[in-house]
């Protein structure tokens, strides 16, 4: 709502511009502020030791000082050298959070990717459910991408499930703790393991990762996926993962069912390739996914897509839940499939793509079709005989 006005006491006339925004009764937070603070530091820049402060710092600190009821409509109208200015005050008080770096690359898409193309959430440990993680990540109006690490001894099958929810998401890394050394497996029975059990990917999840991208538009911008020590995934999730439109990437970490030996035989079946070590990957055990994507869209030719294009050059949020493991084991065995860009169709398996029709033939086609047949009358019946065709 705008409400224009006067000041008699100034002389100025100003207009008003009401945004609707939540205020959080008392000291409650939400799930956006489960990691991080919404209020300057006590005392920060409160004072001037030349006098007055000047009223756009004023201004500054009356806007900054709690978060959470901004909006990205609030800057609607602001200009950028302001929210810029706005940015590298929270900067110097250490208070850039989640929340205002995703507010200001909605209101500034253009601008503000040229100085914080990259901002990181990792956790150690799990806060909020999993699936206010993905809430918080996530931007259907695409003004982000979204890298996503999820190390599955804080998820489970449902919650890995819901990262098919996060429609912006460009990278995917799922991770389980490697299995322990030979020497310590033989000295624990069977079926042993310290603590819960630990979550794994599975077929049917991936399976309904694939039903949702064919049927409700769910990875629409996934470009790479990772799938580290996942034992119980098998070649079959590579039929479901030609329903994902963007992919192009998959590496398979310590997973025994995707070794050296059958990775030609898996990549030739299933109509992918297989990269060869040519020395710029033979660390990729060790890198983020974060690295990963980088590293592969930049080696890539962009084909002519004006929406792959765009989504290349959005800013990106990496999102990690988990820690990772201080010793990695030897003779990781990680082999990565490349697959090249396809058409817009696909979203569909090779085996169902339909051909285009040849317009050269489509006269020829034309010119095969009969004519209608037109029945002669016959000039002898009578009325006699034309009542009774009527009656029939």
């Amino acid at each position: 709502m705008i409400k224009s006005g006067y000041d008699w006491a100034s002389g100025q006339a100003y207009t008003d511009r009401v945004v609707p925004s939540f205020v959080y009764p008392s000291d409650a937070k939400g799930a956006a502020w489960a990691h991080e603070s919404p209020y300057l530091p006590p005392g920060w820049e409160e004072g001037s030791p030349v006098g007055a402060n000047s009223l756009k710092h004023m201004a500054m600190r009356k806007t900054l000082l709690d978060q959470r009821p901004l909006t990205a409509a609030h800057f609607a109208s602001v200009p950028w050298e302001l929210a810029n200015y706005l940015w590298d005050c929270l900067g110097r008080c250490g208070k850039r959070t989640l929340y205002m770096w995703k507010i200001f690359a909605t209101a500034y898409p253009r601008e503000f990717r040229e100085i914080a193309t990259l901002h990181s959430l990792k956790t150690p440990s799990k806060k909020i459910p999993l699936r206010d993680y993905f809430q918080l990540v996530k931007s259907p109006s695409l003004s982000w991408g979204t890298v996503v690490t999820i190390f599955t001894d804080h998820a489970d099958l449902a919650g890995l499930v819901d990262v098919s929810k996060v429609t912006n998401i460009v990278a995917l890394d799922i991770r389980s703790p490697p299995p322990p050394p030979p020497s310590r497996s033989k000295s624990k029975p069977i079926g042993a393991e310290d603590g819960p059990p630990i979550v794994r990917l599975t077929d049917r999840v991936v399976r309904s990762w694939g039903e949702l991208a064919l049927t409700g538009g769910a990875f629409k911008h996934l470009r790479t996926l990772t799938l580290r020590f996942q034992n119980e995934t098998t070649p079959q999730i590579f039929a479901y993962l030609d329903h994902f439109p963007s992919l192009e990437v998959f590496i398979a970490v310590g997973c025994s069912l995707f070794t050296v030996v059958n990775a030609g035989i898996l990549a030739k079946r299933y109509g992918w390739e297989v990269f060869e070590d040519d020395g710029k990957k033979t660390k990729i055990t060790k890198k983020s996914v974060h690295e990963l994507y980088t590293d592969h869209i930049s080696d890539t030719t962009t084909v002519p897509d004006s929406e792959r294009s765009m989504v290349t050059s959005l800013p990106l949020l990496e999102f990690s839940l988990g820690t990772p493991e201080t010793r990695q084991p030897r003779g990781q065995i990680a082999v990565w499939f490349y697959r090249p860009l396809r058409d817009t169709n696909a979203g569909m398996p090779s085996r169902k793509r339909t051909a285009e029709p040849d317009p050269q033939k489509l006269p020829t086609i034309k010119k095969q079709r009969s004519k209608p047949v037109i029945k002669k009358s016959n000039k002898n019946v009578d009325m006699a005989g034309l009542l009774t065709e009527f009656q029939r």
